[in-house]
């Protein structure tokens, strides 16, 4: 399964390379948000001593979420595709054959 994820998503990147690490850039920067927001409520209720916040169950600012997903789509994905882009050009690496083969053998190996 692993593999063929890999797979499908590298396949998006040949296809559209800038809206595939522009989406990929959003969605890592909204779960790293959400994940945040939750610390910072649980870590307020331990100083308030109230009960432990469920996972499940906490208050999730929807505006700050939604500005760090249209930051990250709009602004940091495409300076990073770019930025490393140029990077690329001024200092060339080897490239790599096939980067699914090493999801390969971390799926075999579970």
């Amino acid at each position: 399964m692993l593999s063929s994820l890999c797979t499908w998503y590298m396949g998006h990147l040949d296809t559209s390379p800038l809206a595939t690490k522009s989406l990929t850039s959003a969605l890592i920067s909204t779960l790293g948000d959400g994940g945040a927001q939750y610390h910072e409520e649980r870590t307020h209720a331990k100083q308030m001593g109230l009960q432990h916040v469920s996972p499940l169950n906490f208050t999730y600012n929807r505006r700050r979420g939604l500005t760090n997903f249209a930051d990250s789509a709009f602004i940091c994905g495409p300076m990073l595709h770019f930025g490393y882009g140029w990077l690329e050009r001024a200092i060339p690496t080897v490239a790599v054959a096939n980067p699914c083969g090493a999801a390969d053998s971390v799926e075999k190996a579970w």
